[in-house]
Formats: C-alpha cells, structure tokens, sequence
C-alpha cells in the first residue's frame, strides 16, 4: 500500500518542495492550506503522516491536533513552526505529535524522519 502523507501550510514554496520529495519516495501527497481544509479533508482520509504547520489561517496547528484527538484520528503528526521552539513545546506532550521542527529546517533531515516513522508495508 501506498503511503499517504498530508502537508499542511500556508506557504505554497514549502508544500511544493515537500511534495516534490516525498513523491520522488514514491509517497502520495495532499495539501491543505489552512487548518479547516485539513480538517476536511481527514474526514474524508486517513493519512499515515501529517505535516502540520503551526501558525495557519482559520485553525492553527494547535487547534487542528486538538480537533483530530476528538475525533480519535490516529495518525503521527509533525509539527513546522517558525516561531520560538517554547510557543510550541506544550504540543511535544501529545502522543500524536513525533517532532517539532523549527523553519528553515533541513529538508533531507526531515525526509528522512517522514520515512523513519511511515508504517511498514509487510
């Protein structure tokens, strides 16, 4: 099965670079530009991966993992922040939450978590 991984930010240079890597792992991607579209759209899929920006239009990432535990979604999430690592170190707390990057982060570094954590097809 193929891996599914959802992209989550407001800034189209970095879901279009993001999704460049990730299909060169042969990954399908989606992309959601606010935390309302995500939202949305994990009503409709489950997704193996989500990369979540924490600063988005509508719902920020907070409120976007907030939404997804009360609906029991089940997915490990990788929070982008470009603001100061404390504003969003409460989130490490939470089980779904893998890692918090800092913006700019190292793209190859982050591929390779991605596929680090992405289920295992047997």
């Amino acid at each position: 099965m193929v891996p599914h991984v959802l992209i989550v930010d407001d800034q189209p240079g970095i879901c279009l670079l993001l999704e460049e890597i990730l299909k060169q792992e042969e990954i399908k991607v989606s992309i959601a530009t606010d935390g309302r579209k995500a939202l949305d759209m994990t009503n409709k899929n489950q997704y193996d991966v989500i990369l979540l920006d924490y600063h988005l239009p509508l719902y920020n990432g907070k409120q976007v993992i907030k939404e997804l535990e009360k609906k029991d979604y089940k997915t490990s999430i990788i929070v982008m922040s470009g603001t100061s690592r404390e504003n969003v170190e409460v989130l490490s707390q939470n089980p779904l939450v893998k890692k918090i990057i800092s913006k700019p982060f190292d793209i190859q570094e982050l591929r390779n978590f991605v596929l680090s954590i992405l289920p295992k097809s047997s």
